[in-house]
């Protein structure tokens, strides 16, 4: 995960599947029950966050979103 710090609103955090391109772009998939997710390619994806009360109200739903990204 990165941060985009020139994002022109609030802070974007980028969801990498890894540095190179995956050959199994068309066979995955990822269950994003919180909805948090943006998805800019097959193989990335990103959260905004448009200010700390957004953080807060999301804290829970980021967390698990997290935990279920580093466990792909």
């Amino acid at each position: 995960m990165t941060f985009q710090l020139r994002a022109k609103k609030g802070v974007q955090l980028i969801f990498h599947r890894g540095a190179k391109v995956k050959d199994d772009r068309a066979d995955f998939r990822f269950s994003d029950e919180s909805g948090l997710l943006g998805w800019i390619s097959s193989d990335r994806a990103t959260v905004i966050f448009q200010d700390l009360d957004d953080v807060k109200a999301n804290e829970e739903a980021f967390v698990t979103l997290v935990r279920s990204w580093v466990n792909t």
